[in-house]
């Protein structure tokens, strides 16, 4: 068997073709060498200038038509392809280089890149042996990958793409992870977990494949939220439950009562009322119940009968399998390798959805209608309310006159305590303070700084003192002007 080709062998006879310098030319060629180069070594490193224009044979991403695409480029670029290399090295000098071409090689990890992580674009690398992408990380400028046919089978080793940033154009097609799934699904995962992508193995990616995905994305979240905020209500009322069933008992004696005195139209709109719940309540806890049931029925026999179909959480993380209908109904969207947080945490949430959240919403629906009803009520009794007699007039004049009457003594005598205050120190001035002993006088002085302090008295937040009597005063008579004026 022939020696494979060294690097330097390989522009030595480049350079006897071309008759010039490797290390000035802007335009080398170094794939289909034979015998074939099948190590990169630090040789390339001389090869600052490197610029290429030639041609690049790629898969069409339909199937299994190959097609070449001549592509130009006026960007620094190395050609390595169709080679038997295995590792990829020698890099530290190519400082410039911006596209990297080592397709048909038998390269099995992505190293050595570190060297042109800022200046590399492009990198072509399918039909290799890859199976880990983990070390295209550092190419934070990398805006093209064509890493088609290779042996990417995790879904988990793809979705390390999304930290590459500045990502627009991937080719990915012929991985085994790929098989099994049909071209649209296919898409629809990638798009989905590459959603700034620009274009997909050689199609652009289109504004109407979006949509689907941000479907689902809001459903989840929706879904998340609403078994989020009915817990924190659920629980919220459970460690206040004797506030709530006391609201249960004032509201069940306001009925009563209101049973009492109601006259036959209001009795008329109470029964439209209740009517109008019922049919609320059966609108939602049909479908709820619809719903849970068939979700159960089908996870229940699928596990007894069918325990492939429902403990398969590899295979439907790859894609190539359907989650079970419980999983579909779970609030994160999402599938766990876990049988308390992936089964019976499905299973806890999806009671909790067709029983608490259709009682807990019933029931708040109910407190609204009723407030409807009372309102309703009021409105209807205000139409019939008669005037005030001369006697009203005068009852209503006697008691707000009481009431301000009340009012003003507090403030009153709160601006009278305040005064007293601020005349303390006065008054201690005014005794013969120097007569007494120092410790005396020092206590005196105490006191005076003290009493110097202003005294505010408050009825919770509220000053106490003609001020905000005043204030009051001149906010009533503002309000009464406004009704005033409405009439």
């Amino acid at each position: 068997m022939s020696k494979a080709t060294t690097i330097k062998e390989a522009l030595k006879r480049w350079e006897e073709r071309e008759q010039q310098s490797a290390t000035q030319a802007t335009a080398i060629e170094l794939q289909f060498r034979w015998p074939p180069i099948e190590k990169m070594d630090n040789t390339l490193g001389s090869l600052v200038n490197c610029d290429l224009m030639g041609t690049e044979t790629l898969l069409n991403t339909k199937g299994l038509n190959v097609s070449k695409i001549i592509l130009s480029f006026s960007s620094r670029r190395l050609s390595l392809s169709t080679n038997m290399i295995e590792k990829i090295f020698g890099l530290n000098g190519m400082k410039n280089l911006r596209v990297l071409s080592l397709a048909r090689n038998y390269i099995k990890q992505i190293s050595g890149l570190e060297a042109v992580a800022d200046t590399l674009q492009e990198l072509w690398i399918s039909y290799n042996l890859i199976e880990k992408i983990k070390g295209l990380s550092a190419l934070r400028n990398l805006k093209v990958l064509y890493i088609s046919n290779n042996l990417i089978k995790d879904w988990s080793e793809f979705n390390r793409l999304q930290e590459l940033e500045s990502l627009e154009d991937l080719v990915v097609v012929g991985n085994p992870i790929a098989d099994g799934l049909d071209e649209a699904t296919w898409r629809a995962e990638c798009i989905k977990r590459l959603p700034t992508i620009k274009k997909l193995d050689g199609e652009p990616v289109v504004l109407n494949e979006e949509p689907q995905f941000l479907a689902e994305g809001a459903t989840s979240c929706a879904t998340a939220f609403l078994y989020l905020s009915t817990s924190i209500a659920t629980s919220n009322a459970f460690f206040q439950r004797t506030r709530v069933v006391r609201m249960v008992k004032f509201l069940h004696e306001d009925i009563t009562g209101l049973l009492r005195i109601t006259d036959p139209l209001e009795e008329i709109m109470l029964a439209k009322t209740v009517k109008y719940l019922r049919i609320i309540t059966v609108l939602m806890w049909t479908p709820s119940l619809i719903a849970g049931f068939i979700a159960y029925i089908d996870c229940f026999y699928r596990t007894a009968f069918m325990p492939e179909t429902v403990f398969n959480i590899p295979e439907v993380l790859n894609g190539t399998a359907q989650p079970i209908l419980l999983f579909q109904l779970f609030p994160f969207g999402e599938v766990y390798d876990n049988f308390i947080v992936g089964y019976l945490g499905a299973c806890y949430a999806l009671f909790l959805g067709i029983t608490v959240i259709p009682c807990w919403h019933t029931f708040v629906t109910c407190l609204m209608k009723y407030i409807v009803l009372k309102y309703n009520i009021i409105h209807k009794r205000l139409k019939d309310y008669d005037n005030l007699s001369k006697m009203d007039y005068l009852f209503i004049a006697i008691y707000l006159f009481v009431m301000s009457f009340i009012l003003w003594l507090y403030h009153w005598h709160a601006t009278l305590i305040a005064e007293c205050n601020d005349e303390l120190s006065f008054a201690l001035y005014s005794s013969p303070w120097y007569k007494f002993p120092v410790n005396v006088q020092k206590s005196i002085r105490l006191m005076m700084m003290e009493s110097n302090t202003p005294l505010i008295m408050k009825a919770i937040f509220v000053e106490l003192n003609l001020k905000t009597f005043i204030d009051v005063v001149r906010g009533a008579y503002s309000y009464f002007s406004i009704l005033n004026s409405l009439d």
